[in-house]
């Protein structure tokens, strides 16, 4: 493997600043272990040679590392990890979305881990890093206070427990639009379709008519070949057909008629207008296991989308304050309405938790499979109130569980388990960023992987030689020369009390989002000498 440089020529005194004007320095010894690292091998022929000789071989590190069926979050929504394609962009953990550069599939068999927090579950291999913070044991991380001031890692995931915190980006991008410029094809021969204004103002009013159609919407054909927008509302959500009626005839200049349905106890909101139906559908998709919103609404400035919420939630969501414990909730069939829902809600620094319901049938209703999210965080509930029914309640809020610190969420490990798995993995390159979001964690791209080589005196079980080869970035290059420099003659027992820790600390330090990479030399050296002892026994 050859080395890979990723890391620039970064000149003495040159300051690299990173997500959110985090800034920091790559160390002379840095630079100098990247521009001439130690102990190297710099093609695969000479690594080959020399492994037939080497007493004890390790390798850490997985080019591919998620199973086909995982949810990943990129500019064209919530994609199996099997669909996303090179040169797609995935989301990162600074909120922004990278291109993909590389898609590597790979065969795999053994252990894979199942972690599950509020906001999903995900599937990977072991050794795959996971933007976390592991909770150190004790009484005090109990106390609001003590947890908030816990560093974030990137931990593998097999090193995670139950109660430690997983650490999710919201998306930090924020594009406004003003106008909606429509493209009406209007049928040589359709003489009834009445003409909707070209160019609409994006203002609040209209996301929340959104949120409506989002929320208790559809279209159709009728009999006479027009199409028909419908909203179907309770009957006792008289308010929100007035509106309704009031923002089509405001946006679009379309009258509605109103027909209620007393036997079902619902009233239904029709409008015929093959062009709104035609928007609608484009914005919206068609069919209700389908819906979701198009991507540029995830993008939009807050207090726009707080109005997109709010139409949502009066249409199809609950908000229960006289329980003993207040909670909220909104349903769908539409598995990416449920993510998009999520993540609008994040940027409202709103923590939701999503779960799925098989299919049931309940008092002769066949109901379909669906996805529930759940706010009973008592800040989160604080803020949807605000945003839904715009009053203040301000619940007091005892203990924090689940918190947001500039553009991430901290939300706490709920289970984790594993199991045998034999079959296909894949994993992401990501450009710039090295990382991608998955629908419940955030994950390193795991590009880096290292091979190491060990020769030891029978006599003194000391090692004498430590050689090694990787495909990583700087920080993994610079982290494992200077790793084999502090290995070699020291005994074996020696070796393995070798810290991530003390690595960096030869190094002068490394950016806190490069620690990771001082993991891979520790773990890549244990595993060659414990394979030079099961060789021995």
């Amino acid at each position: 493997m050859k080395k890979k440089n990723t890391a620039g020529s970064t000149k003495k005194g040159a300051d690299v600043t990173g997500h959110r004007g985090e800034s920091w320095l790559y160390t002379e010894k840095v630079k100098d272990h990247f521009f001439h690292p130690r102990n190297i091998f710099y093609t695969d022929k000479e690594a080959a040679e020399y492994e037939k000789k080497a007493d004890g071989v390790g390798q850490v590190g997985s080019p591919a590392c998620l199973l086909p069926d995982q949810k990943v979050i990129t500019n064209e929504g919530l994609l199996s990890i099997s669909q996303v394609r090179k040169e797609s962009y995935v989301l990162g953990y600074e909120g922004t979305f990278n291109k993909v550069t590389e898609k590597m599939h790979s065969n795999f068999s053994g252990e894979i881990i199942h972690i599950k927090s509020r906001i999903g579950v995900l599937s990977l291999t072991p050794d795959h890093l996971v933007f976390s913070i592991r909770r150190p044991p004790g009484h005090k991380y109990n106390y609001t206070k003590n947890k908030l001031n816990l560093a974030p890692q990137w931990n593998p995931v097999s090193s995670l427990r139950k109660n430690d915190f997983v650490i999710y980006p919201k998306i930090t991008v924020t594009k406004d639009i003003k106008y909606l410029n429509l493209n009406l094809v209007k049928k040589k021969w359709d003489f009834n379709s009445k003409d909707i204004p070209t160019r609409i103002k994006l203002e609040p009013e209209l996301l929340r008519l959104f949120g409506y159609f989002i929320a208790e919407g559809s279209t159709r054909k009728d009999y006479s070949k027009w199409s028909e927008v419908i909203f179907t509302f309770s009957s006792e959500e008289g308010d929100l057909v007035e509106d309704t009626v009031k923002l089509l005839k405001k946006y679009f200049n379309l009258d509605s008629t109103i027909q209620p349905n007393i036997k079902n106890h619902r009233c239904d909101v029709k409008c015929y207008s093959i062009h709104l139906s035609s928007l609608l559908k484009e914005l919206f998709g068609e069919g209700a296991g389908q819906k979701h919103f198009s991507d540029f609404f995830l993008y939009l400035p807050i207090e726009k989308q707080e109005e997109l919420l709010c139409g949502m939630w009066k249409g199809d969501g609950y908000i229960n304050l006289k329980r003993k414990f207040p909670r909220a909730g909104y349903a769908t069939i539409s598995p990416l309405l449920a993510q998009q829902i999520k993540m609008l809600l994040m940027r409202q620094n709103i923590v939701s938790s999503i779960y799925p319901e098989k299919e049931k049938i309940t008092k002769g209703v066949n109901h379909k499979p669906s996805y529930r999210l759940h706010i009973g965080d008592i800040s989160s509930l604080n803020k949807l109130v605000r945003i839904v029914e715009k009053r203040n309640i301000n619940f007091p809020v005892r203990q924090i569980n689940s918190w947001f610190d500039y553009d991430f969420l901290y939300t706490p490990v709920t289970k984790i388990n594993s199991r045998r798995y034999l079959g296909k993995v894949i994993n992401l390159e990501v450009n710039d960023s090295h990382t991608y979001t998955t629908d419940s964690l955030c994950v390193h791209n795991c590009g880096d992987v290292m091979k190491l080589y060990i020769k030891v005196d029978r006599k003194t079980q000391k090692i004498k030689e430590c050689r090694w080869k990787t495909f990583g970035c700087a920080s993994a290059i610079a982290s494992t020369s200077i790793m084999s420099e502090m290995a070699i003659g020291k005994t074996l027992e020696q070796a393995k009390k070798i810290t991530p820790q003390d690595i960096v600390k030869a190094l002068g330090g490394l950016p806190a989002r490069k620690i990771h990479c001082s993991v891979l030399g520790d773990q890549a050296l244990r595993a060659a000498i414990e394979d030079y002892e099961k060789k021995r026994k």
